[in-house]
């Protein structure tokens, strides 16, 4: 969670930071970050909020993800909010979300079967 709000808040594009911007290879590794980063909110959502359902907490990654890009392009002079890093970090999040639904199912099938 701390990583989550140290890049979301960093006032300045982390790329730019790093030096990393305008290669072409960039965008590609940036929405997959996006996803890895998400993934263990979905695996923490999933086992804090056990009957929340892996759909309610894809859901509120998209919101959470959604104000975090809005903070960027209205609150933050040096960032600017994207749309593809909403559906990146709901993807992730969801993708953490699913695993522990399906490690669970197959948990409570193994213990009945």
């Amino acid at each position: 969670m701390t990583a989550l709000a140290v890049i979301g808040l960093w006032p300045r594009h982390v790329d730019e930071a790093l030096g990393l911007g305008g290669h072409w290879w960039y965008s590609p590794l940036e929405f997959g970050a996006n996803i890895v980063l998400f993934v263990p909110l979905g695996i923490l959502s999933m086992l804090v909020a056990r009957r929340a359902g892996w759909h309610r907490v894809a859901a509120a990654a998209f919101a959470l993800s959604g104000a975090i890009e809005l903070a960027q392009g209205l609150g933050l002079p040096g960032r600017t909010g994207a749309w593809q890093d909403v559906i990146a970090n709901t993807t992730g999040a969801a993708l953490g979300a699913a695993g522990v639904f399906v490690a669970q199912r197959r948990s409570v099938c193994g213990r009945v079967g």
